[in-house]
């Protein structure tokens, strides 16, 4: 049974938690054997505890999971115990409840593989059949630390490549509340008073002016569209036909374009290692894969060379090549794996080398962008200025 409490520990502080016991005497006295003292105490309904959990986990406190355990399982703890210690030291309170689930399971006979399989927001289908292949080969230990290096290589990749976005999205909302400032505010104080001076505007200065005109007349619209339109294009992004032009186009914008490239075939490659080293077969391995990618384009490419293997019984490397998609390198090192019997590895390697190389375009395209959104916010704003000095300066020359 499981009970949750509320008590004082030996300093006087409240806490409170899960405990597994036969009776609440018995959970009580294992409480009391560890200097915790209850103060309540009440059996909780494991029907309630046992639906699907709803809520998504991050992907860092998912490697610290895999990682937990698989140290708790080296110490010779049983995965039952191991995932009850972690639930009652654990803060986060749908942890917790995800812990409690997974416990719950364990404990009416499930393994772990079939209990996270309840689970599938929290984890993907390749993670659950890593898990259910080092149950079966008696290396789960190891399967759950290639878990945790694996999320966390994954979750390194896509900071990088927010890393690269963060600043210049940053530079250009300051630059266009900048320039909505100075066109509402600033540049319309300047131009009443040249348009009373009298005189032959520069073309600069009309055109400055005129903009000016149109963001007073407009600006609510101009505020709604910025707002709405980042809202649009994620709603949009929902329909899976959008979705798919999306992620064919993105994967052609110059440099952006190649990281994110880049980023998937990271992804590809290090899962496609990882289930072939628990001994799924090829198909099986490429359909697990495609419910990782998240590019649908990708996705879609990874289906046809599925096909190509289980249809027309062509090699990975055969297929590969045929859909052009992919990069010549990975498909000769994926032949000469495939032959020499060590296709994993060559995709690890592979895998490494264009991680290397994204790191280096990441660095290099932030040493790009930074000056450059300087030069283009300094360049806006300093139209602007000499677009309204300029009138002032002809009037001082004809003085």
């Amino acid at each position: 049974m499981q009970y949750k409490y509320k008590a004082i520990d030996t300093s006087g502080n409240r806490t409170e938690g899960f405990v597994e016991a036969v009776t609440d005497r018995e959970a009580i006295a294992m409480l009391a054997g560890t200097g915790i003292y209850v103060v309540e105490i009440k059996k909780v309904n494991n029907l309630a505890l046992t639906g699907g959990f709803r809520k998504r986990v991050k992907k860092n406190r998912l490697s610290a999971f895999y990682r937990l355990l698989a140290f708790l399982l080296k110490a010779g703890i049983g995965v039952y115990r191991a995932l009850c210690i972690m639930r009652d030291y654990e803060d986060d309170k749908n942890i917790k409840k995800l812990l409690s689930d997974l416990a719950i399971d364990i404990e009416n006979g499930s393994s772990l593989s079939a209990a996270m399989g309840k689970h599938k927001k929290v984890f993907s289908e390749s993670e659950i059949y890593q898990v259910l292949a080092g149950e079966e080969g008696g290396s789960l230990e190891e399967i759950l630390l290639r878990l945790a290096d694996q999320l966390e290589t994954n979750d390194r990749i896509i900071s990088k490549i927010r890393s690269a976005m963060i600043y210049p999205s940053f530079v250009a909302v300051t630059a266009i509340v900048v320039v909505l400032f100075m066109t509402g505010y600033i540049v319309p104080n300047i131009a009443s008073v040249l348009i009373s001076l009298g005189g032959q505007l520069p073309l600069i200065t009309e055109l400055v002016i005129s903009f000016s005109n149109f963001v007073k007349s407009y600006y609510i619209f101009i505020i709604m569209l910025i707002i709405l339109t980042p809202i649009a294009v994620k709603l949009s992004l929902k329909n899976d036909k959008i979705k798919y032009l999306f992620d064919e186009y993105v994967v052609k914008v110059p440099v952006i374009g190649k990281m994110i490239y880049n980023s998937e075939l990271v992804l590809f490659t290090r899962t496609l290692s990882s289930l072939l080293k628990c001994g799924l077969p090829i198909v099986r391995s490429l359909s697990v894969t495609q419910d990782v990618i998240s590019n649908k384009y990708m996705n879609s490419r990874l289906g046809i060379v599925r096909n190509k293997i289980e249809l027309d019984g062509k090699s990975l490397s055969e297929s590969l090549m045929e859909d052009k998609y992919f990069p010549g390198l990975l498909v000769q090192l994926v032949e000469v794996g495939s032959t020499s019997g060590s296709l994993y590895e060559m995709l690890d390697n592979y895998a490494d080398r264009v991680e290397e190389v994204l790191d280096n375009n990441v660095r290099t395209l932030i040493s790009l962008i930074e000056p450059a959104m300087i030069l283009i916010l300094g360049g806006v704003v300093g139209v602007i200025v000499i677009a309204m000095y300029l009138p002032m300066v002809s009037l001082i020359n004809q003085i």
